[in-house]
Parts: C-alpha cells; structure tokens; sequence
C-alpha cells in the first residue's frame, strides 16, 4: 500500500516508546519524513542522533529525504510555554518541556 501513496506527502514518524528506525525505510520509498518524539527526553536524544546520522551515512540524493525532527506538544500552548518557562506551573506537560529543552541542548553539542 506505501506504494500507492503520492511522493510529495511529508511523513511524520511518530515513535514515543521506542526509537524505531522506521524512517528509513520510509526514506528509501522516496518521501520526506521526519521523526517525531515526545515526553520521553531520552528517546528523543537517541531519535535525534539516529536522524543525523541517517544523513551522514546516505547518498546525497537519500539524505535530503532525512528532514530532522519535529517535537510533539499535546497540551495547549500556553500549558506549555508555562511549564517550558517554569515547570513548577504545569507539571503535565514538563515532560514535553523537558524533551524540547534536550533535544536543543543535544543538538548544540553536535554542531
């Protein structure tokens, strides 16, 4: 059925329990896609690493397929800019807070 979908749809790969290596695969039937990870800090540094080095180890037509990554928030935004600003406000979305706030610190440290 993958075959049968249009090239130009992004694909935002959704794993929140486990860093599964699926864009690859979706990469390799030609689309975009992005991983997506949410309240869980220490997946999303693994998906984070993993999306970089997808990249690093294609060809560069496979690697422009590898988009990065987009952080999930399923609060409303201002329970979460509460919590991101102080967490002490909002302590259900601090883990979203918390996995956003990683996810840069770990970028920073590769670039």
């Amino acid at each position: 059925a993958i075959d049968l979908i249009p090239k130009d749809v992004f694909i935002c790969d959704w794993h929140y329990e486990r860093p599964d290596q699926t864009p690859v695969y979706f990469a390799t039937k030609g689309f975009d896609v992005a991983t997506c990870p949410w309240r869980k800090p220490e997946l999303a540094a693994i998906q984070l690493k993993d999306m970089l080095r997808f990249r690093e180890n294609s060809t560069p037509q496979m690697a422009t397929h590898f988009q990065g990554i987009i952080a999930t928030i399923w609060s409303g935004a201002d329970k979460f800019l509460d919590s991101y600003y102080n967490p002490a406000t909002y302590t259900q979305t601090v883990s979203d807070a918390v996995t956003l706030k990683r996810l840069m610190e770990e970028y920073k440290k590769m670039h």
